[in-house]
Order: C-alpha cells, then sequence, then structure tokens
C-alpha cells in the first residue's frame, strides 16, 4: 500500500536547510520524496493521503542508551523520584508496603543531594518503617541502593564480610554496614531477589516500548542484561528475540549487552552471540563494559581526588589489563565494545582498551564507543578521533550534574566537562540518549537540555557552561543520525530518504522555529513505526 504524506514541514534531516512538500511510502520502505503533484503523477495510484494539517514530520527518535527492561519493571516498583527529604521517603516507603503483597520491596530514585537532612539513608531509616519484609531501594543513578538490615542478613552482609572487588559497602565507626551499598557490592543484594518470569519480562519490555513510542521513540539502544543476575542473561535475550519474532515488540531494540566477566561473555560468544544477529526489531549490538559509576554517587573513577571528597578517586570496576582483555575478545569476534565511564580515569583505560586492540588488529573498522563521556579533558578527544570512538551522551544529564559538578570536581576541572560542542568540533560522532530510568526519555526536556544547558525553568540565563550549546538542528542529529550511526543502521534509518524505513515522528510543532522554552511545549501527535501508525496522542 502506498501512502503520501503532505501539507507540513517535512524535516529530512539530510541537511539543515532541506525541507520536504511530500513523503511516499510503500508498506514500510520509503519509496520517494519531493513535490506533491509531481509524486502523485509518478506513482498514482496513491492508496491513502496523510494531511499533517500543519505540522512537522522528522525520523522517528532514536534513544542510544537506555534501559527497556529496567525502565518497564520500574513502573511497578516504589517510585522515589523527587523526594526531597529522607522523611518523604519513608513515608512513600510506608505507602507502597500497604499496597503490594510482596515480600521483597523494591524501589527506585531518591537522590541525597535533594535531601533536607544532607545525607545518605540507612538501613535504620528503612527498619523504622518495614522491618519484617527486605527493602531495596536504588538511587536514581543505579550505582548505589540502600537496605534495611532483613535484606542485609538476607545478602549475609555484616561486619565480618569482606569488601567485593569493584565495589563497597559503607560502614559505621564500629565496622558494622550501614544500609549503604556501592557498585559491584549491590550484587550481593540484587542476587537474592526472586527470579522473574518470562512473562513478566515480557509485560516489562512492552510496557516499556509503549512509552516510548509516546515520545516518538522508534528505536532504542537498550541495555537490558544489567536488570537482574548474570544467570539470567540468557532468559533476557531469549524473551526479546522471542517478542520480535511474535511481532510484538513495538520498536526496534539495539542490545547494548552488558557480560561482565570475560568468561561469562566468551561462554555466549561460543553459544552463537554475535552482533547484527535477528531480525528488523531485535538485533544483538555491541559488548556493554559498566567500567565506573556515576559523578552523584561519587563512584565515578577520576585522574585525581573528589574536590569534596579527598579520600577517594571513586571506583574503577576494572584493572585496566581486564578492561583491554573483554575489549580485545569482542574486537576479535566483529563485536564493538561500548564502555560505561563518566570519569576522565575511566575514559583513559577505555582509550588504553581502544588502542591496545587496534594494535592488536589494525584493520578493524568496529565502531567501539564511550557510553556517557562526561568528566573529559581535550587531549582525550583527540584520541578519541583518531580511533574513531564514538560518545553516547545524555543531554538530560546537566539537570542535576550542572549543580554539582564544580562541588565534586573543583572549578578548573569542571570547565572541560560535558563538552558537546567541542566534541563536534573534534570531529567525534555524537548519539544522543536518555540513560531512562536512571533520567526520563520525555523527548522534549533532553532536546532542551542539549540545547539551552539550563534547567527547565531557564537558569542559569544564557546556559551553564554556554561554548558547548547545541542548536536546535545538531540536537535533531543527535537522536535520529547520530543513533542510526551508533548501531550501524544508517543506511536504513535516521534521515528520510529513498530506501529507508519508514519509521517517524510527527510533532505539533516545528522544532527548528521554535524557541528552547516552546519546545517544552511541543507534543508528539503520532508515532510511525516500519510504515503503521503505532501512536496516536
Amino acid at each position: 500500500m502506498k501512502t503520501l504524506f503532505y501539507g507540513g514541514d517535512i524535516l529530512p534531516m539530510t541537511g539543515r536547510n532541506t525541507r520536504l512538500d511530500a513523503l511516499l511510502i510503500r508498506d514500510n520502505i520509503i519509496i520517494d520524496t519531493g513535490d506533491k503533484k509531481t509524486l502523485e503523477k509518478k506513482h498514482e495510484p496513491i492508496d491513502h493521503y496523510v494531511d499533517l494539517k500543519g505540522n512537522t514530520l522528522l525520523p522517528g527518535f532514536n534513544d542510544s542508551h537506555m534501559h527497556l527492561l529496567a525502565f518497564g519493571e520500574s513502573l511497578q516498583l516504589c517510585k522515589l523520584e523527587g523526594t526531597g527529604s529522607i522523611a518523604e521517603l519513608k513515608e512513600r516507603l510506608h505507602l507502597f508496603a500497604k499496597s503490594t503483597e510482596d515480600f521483597w520491596i523494591v524501589g527506585r530514585g531518591w537522590n541525597q543531594d535533594y535531601f533536607l537532612e544532607g545525607k545518605l539513608p540507612s538501613a535504620s531509616d528503612l527498619d523504622a518503617v518495614v522491618a519484617d519484609r527486605p527493602v531495596v531501594l536504588s538511587r536514581a543513578c543505579g550505582h548505589i541502593l540502600v537496605c534495611n538490615s532483613i535484606a542485609l542478613e538476607a545478602a549475609g552482609i555484616s561486619k565480618n564480610t569482606q569488601q567485593p572487588a569493584g565495589g563497597a559497602f559503607d560502614v559505621d565507626d564500629e565496622g558494622r554496614p550501614t544500609g549503604i551499598l556501592r557498585e559491584n557490592a549491590m550484587s550481593l543484594v540484587f542476587s537474592k531477589l526472586p527470579e522473574p518470569s518470562a512473562e513478566k519480562l515480557e509485560h516489562a519490555i512492552i510496557a516499556g516500548a509503549r512509552y516510548a513510542l509516546s515520545q516518538g521513540f522508534t528505536s532504542v539502544q537498550s541495555d537490558d542484561l544489567c536488570a537482574h543476575p548474570m544467570h539470567l542473561n540468557k532468559l533476557v535475550l531469549d524473551t526479546l528475540h522471542k517478542l520480535s519474532l511474535e511481532k510484538r515488540l513495538p520498536i526496534r531494540v539495539d542490545e547494548q549487552s552488558l557480560f561482565i566477566t570475560l568468561e561469562n561473555f566468551l561462554s555466549f560468544i561460543n553459544a552463537g552471540y554475535k552482533t547484527g544477529k535477528g531480525d528488523g526489531f531485535f538485533k544483538e549490538g555491541p559488548l556493554k563494559i559498566l567500567a565506573d559509576g556515576s559523578l552523584g554517587a561519587r563512584t565515578a573513577f577520576l585522574t585525581h581526588p573528589y574536590e569534596d571528597a579527598p579520600d577517594t578517586c571513586g571506583i574503577a570496576m576494572y584493572t585496566q589489563d581486564e578492561l583491554t582483555a573483554l575489549v580485545i575478545a569482542a574486537n576479535q569476534h566483529g563485536i564493538p565494545a561500548a564502555i560505561h565511564a563518566i570519569g576522565d580515569g575511566t575514559i583513559d583505560m577505555a582509550l588504553e582498551a581502544f588502542r591496545c586492540s587496534k594494535a592488536e588488529m589494525p584493520e578493524h573498522t568496529l565502531r567501539n564507543s564511550i557510553v556517557h563521556c562526561q568528566i573529559t579533558r581535550p587531549d582525550q578527544f583527540e584520541t578519541m578521533k583518531s580511533l574513531g570512538v564514538l560518545a553516547h551522551v545524555q543531554p538530560i544529564f546537566i539537570q542535576y550534574d550542572k549543580d554539582i559538578v564544580q562541588a565534586r570536581l573543583g572549578e578548573t576541572r569542571g570547565q572541560t566537562t560535558y563538552a558537546w560542542r567541542t566534541m563536534l568540533q573534534s570531529g567525534i560522532v555524537l548519539a544522543f540518549g536518555s540513560d531512562c530510568p536512571v533520567e526520563a526519555m520525555d523527548i522534549m526536556p533532553n532536546l532542551f537540555s542539549a540545547i539551552a544547558r539550563t534547567d527547565l525553568s531557564g537558569n542559569p540565563h544564557g546556559g551553564w557552561m554556554p561554548a558547548e550549546r547545541l542548536d536546535a538542528y545538531t540536537a535533531l542529529e543527535g537522536f535520529t543520525r547520530g543513533g542510526a550511526y551508533a548501531s550501524g543502521e544508517e543506511d536504513i534509518k535516521g534521515s528520510l530518504e529513498v530506501g529507508k524505513l519508514a519509521d517517524f515522528v510527527i510533532l505539533d510543532q516545528n522544532p527548528l522555529k521554535v524557541s528552547p522554552q516552546d519546545l517544552l511545549n511541543t507534543n508528539v501527535l503520532e508515532t510511525w513505526v516500519d510504515g503503521s501508525l503505532a501512536y496516536r496522542k
């Protein structure tokens, strides 16, 4: 069936000043673009017409790094986003505990930097609310959790427990665990949670994908193997393949697969894991490597200590040899590596691993990448460019991070961070995303953050580090062409061109014509996936 779209602003994202009068698709493929009358005459008969009524059509958005399964599951958890105190956290926990019969109570979204008490919550805080069931509450970043005493006991954590490699649990002056677990230590508790059924995984994935459609996302690059312990990796991957084969996956998913150990990764390689394996809606993608933590949790690994915590440089999850071995193993099997690296120390380690891999296999053209790439130095950009390393960037992160950068890093180090414009000028490809559910995947606040670099109220005036602001077209590129390039699919999506997939979004305002503040009032009217209407506001 041929469908002709006309009567609005059609932005093909093939050039800053390029506009289309009309777009013609046959089934799920764009077959022609140009003048409406010319297309009608050339391709008659047209089966269906869509009058855009002055609205704006552009390629479907692509979130280059998020957690679809974890987001879908988070919709059923104790929601702690926006809590302004430990007292409010406790009240939400109380209400949620009353509403569920689940033995394990799980939640996420708190951030101690917003708490009136100015401190982390503790096991004793949670015990005062729920003492007879284990409670596990993750910080918004996902790199710290707090649990109550019964959860600590279930995980076997006591004053006699040895600190785990690549992680830590906090202790008081007498050596007793406080309930705060960081990085790899969190697995001690997560491994005790009840295992989900395949049906629950399906429900969560579909729920997350349907929300993505409401924000105009037609594709995501998702890390879903971090949502559950390592032994469930196969179940998660099998579930995603099954949903796709049964045509029940509403959006396209490229899996950034987190295989934590070299042994675990090689076992999946031997079982057939391969970048590109799958179909049009689900593909196995790069090896995702979680190499450090977050700035807010002070677990991002820095080359020098934190300004406000001079006793620590953060946490490196791997040694250099371990990280290099993972990257080389992936690249040897034709699989790119996507390394979560927030601190400049971890970025140094990632680049050294990529350099070693390139030295061993100079002919490879794999698109290795750094996920987040926040605390940077100009010399690192030169190395990234020379190695062809791209960056998965989350503009929405500055909504919170802009208020803590100077405290965490000091003024001098803070001046070269979140340097999106400089990275682009250095020749580095940027692919934009949200890291949802760490932050909301709502598209307009994400675009706004890239363009304005202020909070959603417009502060600070003129933007935080305004030299790094991006124009609207470049921001849209990050969520369209950049994401397609990151997954190696720029030949089939990311722009509206003949032969590419009919994945697009219709907005009620043209992002290139409105102010950044008005962008926040722009709505997704429709989302089309594979030539079919998948969402209507």
